[in-house]
């Protein structure tokens, strides 16, 4: 789901530009139609399973997905739009694959890589 989720927002950018902007102006009266109020919830929803990610063996790519969404604050643009979503679906990608079938510690490999 998540993977659809990034696809959805590369394509979909126009969109995303028009919900945050009328958030910006007021949040209290912002007309929001379904369509922007579904993707939030999705939004939400997908946070929240990033935030549990942390939690789980694969805790440095959910941590990548982190903080690429809080440098894409302020990092605007259709461009890195584009590029946050790629990177996301890769990290994303790499963690399923790593969790079922690799089975790298990226943990330990980390501290090994600052050790030395």
């Amino acid at each position: 789901m998540a993977i659809i989720y990034e696809l959805w927002a590369i394509e979909n950018y126009k969109t995303l530009e028009v919900l945050r902007e009328k958030l910006k102006k007021d949040k209290m009266k912002a007309k929001i139609s379904d369509q922007e109020q579904t993707f939030g919830c999705l939004h939400m929803l997908y946070m929240m399973w990033v935030f549990v990610g942390l939690f789980s063996s694969q805790w440095i790519c959910f941590l990548g997905i982190v903080l690429m969404s809080m440098f894409g604050v302020s990092l605007k643009g259709k461009s890195w739009n584009f590029i946050d979503s790629v990177i996301t679906i890769c990290l994303i990608l790499f963690a399923i694959l790593n969790t079922y079938h690799w089975h790298i510690d990226l943990g330990q490999l980390l501290l090994n890589y600052f050790k030395s």
